[in-house]
């Protein structure tokens, strides 16, 4: 008798289950950008824009961290009003992730790097990889006056 009890309390959970898992499926999905009313300013302000990037893979080595640490630190230090307000955006990729693979070729990649990119209306004007980063490490002083010095001679030009 308990066994009968306890496989009907099992096909119940399972068929349970199986709904639930139906259901969930057929929920509309749920969007991945929140709607505000200042949909409008922020796309202008994403129209142009610098991108810093920093590239790095699955490998994480000390070095790799402290580059990627020492640009965000210079960038927070330097310009903060410019990430506050979207002018400037940094963004950490890992480039070992298939939907990031196309950054290899387009940069020239073959090991981690900060790129700065100039956007115009989601289209790429030009852009210039800081390779003097890896010959600064644990400079932190020269490091993040190299970054600055770079991003801001970038955007003049």
């Amino acid at each position: 008798m308990k066994t009968s009890i306890y496989k009907f309390i099992t096909v119940c959970l399972v068929l349970l289950f199986a709904v639930l898992s139906c259901a969930k499926k057929n929920e509309p999905p749920k969007s991945s950008t929140p709607q505000t009313t200042e949909s409008a300013s922020v796309q202008k302000q994403l129209d142009n824009h610098l991108v810093v990037y920093y590239f790095l893979t699955n490998q994480r080595c000390r070095s790799c961290i402290y580059l990627e640490n020492t640009t965000k630190a210079s960038l927070d230090q330097n310009f903060a009003d410019e990430l506050k307000n979207g002018n400037i955006v940094f963004k950490a990729i890992n480039i070992d992730e298939p939907q990031n693979k196309h950054f290899i070729d387009e940069y020239g990649l073959y090991t981690k790097a900060v790129i700065v990119s100039s956007m115009e209306k989601s289209v790429q004007k030009k852009w210039k990889n800081l390779d003097k980063i890896w010959d600064l490490i644990g400079q932190d002083e020269v490091f993040k006056a190299y970054i600055t010095s770079e991003i801001k001679t970038f955007i003049k030009s």
